[in-house]
C-alpha cells in the first residue's frame, strides 16, 4: 500500500468513525456520568447538586416550588390547605397511594 492508499484509508476511517451511534429500542438504560458521587440519593437527606438531580428524576414531590417566582404547583398534591400551626391537609392525585408507616418503630 502506497501512501496515497494509507491516506485513503485513515480518510475513510476518520469519515465513518465520525458518525454517531443510534441507541436501538431495546437500550432504554440511563446513563447518567458526574464527577463525583452523592452520598445518598434521598431528596430529604442531600444537599449536594448531583444527589439532588437524581432524587428529582426517580422521585415526586408532594408540592414543587417554582424558583422563578416561589409559587407552589401540584404534583402528588392536587391541592391543600393549612388546618392549624402545625397541620397541612393534602388531597392526593388519583392513582396515588400514602402509606403510613409507624413512628419510631412503634
Amino acid at each position: 500500500m502506497g501512501i496515497k492508499g494509507f491516506a485513503r484509508s485513515i480518510a475513510l476511517l476518520s469519515l465513518f468513525s465520525s458518525f454517531s451511534a443510534l441507541a436501538g429500542k431495546a437500550d432504554d438504560t440511563l446513563v447518567y456520568a458526574s464527577d463525583s458521587e452523592p452520598e445518598n440519593i434521598s431528596p430529604y437527606h442531600n444537599d449536594l447538586r448531583e444527589g439532588v438531580i437524581l432524587g428529582r428524576l426517580i422521585w415526586d414531590n408532594l408540592v414543587y416550588r417554582n424558583p422563578d417566582n416561589g409559587e407552589y404547583q401540584p404534583m402528588l398534591a392536587t391541592s391543600w390547605k393549612q388546618v392549624d400551626d402545625t397541620t397541612i391537609d393534602f388531597q392526593l392525585r388519583e392513582g396515588v397511594k400514602f402509606q403510613r408507616r409507624s413512628v419510631h418503630g412503634r
